[in-house]
């Protein structure tokens, strides 16, 4: 019974009880209280009703206060439920959370939540809570490909699902790429290079030679330049000193740079090659290597020797075979020893 009833049920049943009361004409009832010397006198009505009334007043605070305690109780739950959520929301994005639950229960399933990779693997995923249903929707269409809208999609740049979405945009407008190389700062390194790659593929060196003073090479991305630029060789293209610059910023090893010798032997000219690899090594002598493969490849035998005889016994022990079988009359090309 709600307390609007119950109070005036209670009401009702107390006029009625003090009217009948009231006819017995019971006159009225004296009490002395000691303590104090003092001496009521009042009708005995009054005597009888006055604790109902208390009894009713404590009744009604009594329950105002447990239901007041369990409008509490219930608002928390919503909110938890709202919370956790939320939680599971912010989980299938790949967001991290700072909510907090007010009730035991939820705190519990909110931490196990937290620490659980939650993945949307069926197409046919569907609920009937809105905010988690496109969430879903949104997973689903980056996953396939397509690109989401970022006002939909409300996460920072740095999160790998928006990493996954700004490559999904790249693929479908390739003028994204450059956009995002232009401001660096606002992406993460994975988006970067992305992007950068598909700038090697879509655009002209003109156009990627302005941009490369905007970021910073990795070797992959390295390869890629190398690659457009090689296939594309022209009075736009790179010049040695650039190169050097750009290669003396990556992490290379021999192998890599006789990887892009090769890209580079059919549009450079031997001497532009050779001087290349000689300027490299000036600068780090640990990838006299692939200056070495150059020479070879040119047949500078002259140069590779004198590199050869001032270099330890146990280096560049290939070279030195590759030489002895020349000297014997046994030709045999480089890329097969190696």
């Amino acid at each position: 019974m709600g307390i609007k009833k119950y109070l005036i049920a209670s009401i009702v049943l107390l006029a009625i009880f003090t009217g009948y009361i009231y006819t017995l004409e019971l006159g009225d009832y004296a009490i002395n209280i000691p303590y104090i010397k003092k001496t009521f006198t009042l009708p005995i009505l009054i005597w009888i009703i006055l604790p109902a009334i208390s009894l009713l007043i404590a009744t009604v605070v009594h329950m105002m206060y447990y239901g007041f305690k369990n409008y509490l109780n219930t608002r928390s739950i919503q909110k938890d439920s709202e919370n956790l959520l939320s939680l599971i929301n912010k989980q299938l994005l790949g967001e991290k959370s700072n909510l907090n639950f007010k009730l035991n229960g939820f705190k519990t399933i909110g931490d196990i939540i937290s620490q659980l990779n939650m993945k949307i693997s069926d197409s046919n995923f569907s609920t009937t809570n809105i905010k988690i249903s496109k969430t879903a929707e949104n997973i689903i269409n980056i996953k396939a490909g397509k690109y989401v809208s970022d006002r939909d999609l409300k996460l920072s740049n740095d999160n790998p699902l928006m990493e996954n979405n700004i490559k999904n945009r790249i693929d479908i407008d390739n003028n994204v790429a450059l956009e995002i190389i232009k401001k660096p700062d606002s992406y993460t390194k994975d988006v970067i290079k992305y992007a950068f790659i598909e700038v090697t593929k879509t655009k002209s060196m003109t156009t990627i030679k302005k941009i490369l003073d905007n970021i910073t090479l990795d070797l992959d991305m390295l390869q890629a330049l190398v690659k457009k630029d090689s296939e594309t060789h022209d009075e736009f293209s790179l010049e040695n000193n650039k190169l050097i610059k750009l290669i003396d910023k990556v992490d290379v090893s021999n192998n890599d740079l006789i990887k892009i010798a090769k890209n580079y032997k059919e549009s450079m000219s031997p001497e532009q090659l050779m001087k290349l690899f000689e300027d490299l090594t000036t600068n780090n002598e640990k990838l006299m290597e692939s200056y070495l493969y150059v020479l070879a490849e040119y047949q500078m035998i002259d140069d590779m020797r004198e590199i050869l005889v001032n270099s330890q016994t146990n280096e560049f022990l290939i070279y030195k075979a590759y030489l002895d079988l020349r000297d014997a009359g046994k030709h045999y090309s480089l890329d097969n020893l190696l």
